[in-house]
């Protein structure tokens, strides 16, 4: 899927978090796990856990689940001095 199309389907608070990370680029480090794969009429469930300092590490998600296919997108963003 185009970048163009995913965003036009984020809403609004993902949107958002996503400019917060971006525009904070050079005071963090980013992770980046993407997950896809078929679904084949079988429910599929990703879980991730990670540390985080609550005052200055965050991280975005964004799920697509359509015509057989999903695919589960997770940024971390940690800062660092």
């Amino acid at each position: 899927m185009p970048i163009s199309k995913l965003d036009s389907k984020m809403d609004s608070p993902s949107k958002t978090i996503c400019c917060c990370l971006c525009c904070k680029v050079d005071r963090y480090k980013y992770v980046t796990v993407v997950s896809m794969g078929p679904t084949a009429n079988n429910e599929v469930v990703v879980a991730s856990r990670c540390l985080l300092n609550s005052e200055f590490d965050t991280f975005a998600s964004y799920t697509y689940d359509e015509r057989g296919l999903y695919a589960v997108a997770i940024v971390f963003a940690f800062y660092r001095e």
